[in-house]
């Protein structure tokens, strides 16, 4: 299972981040466990898939209103998925079967 300091390292975060990472891990792993229902898939597969969907809920508060600002040369404003599970559907449509995601 995935801890807080798992969590912590993946999104680069300290302690003072732990109530935002332990709400986002809870969301991240309810959303996944939530998706993947009866199917069988690996250990390491959910846990990365918990991983990634918690670590975008995390950076979810650094992008009001779904925009984020990069450190880009044009310093263009980016749109971040609202959907924190678009990137997690890749890492688990191989287990799931077809006509899920």
């Amino acid at each position: 299972m995935i801890t807080l300091e798992d969590l912590r390292a993946y999104v680069g975060a300290t302690a003072r981040d732990d109530a935002d990472l332990q709400r986002a891990l809870a969301t991240g792993v309810a959303l996944v466990d939530r998706f993947i229902g009866a199917a069988t898939v690996p250990a390491p597969v959910v846990e990365q898939a918990y991983l990634v969907a918690a670590s975008e809920v995390f950076q979810r508060k650094s992008a009001p209103m779904g925009i984020s600002q990069f450190a880009t040369a044009d310093g263009a404003p980016m749109r971040v998925n609202r959907d924190p599970m678009v990137s997690v559907l890749p890492i688990l449509a191989p287990f799931i079967g077809p006509g899920v995601a």
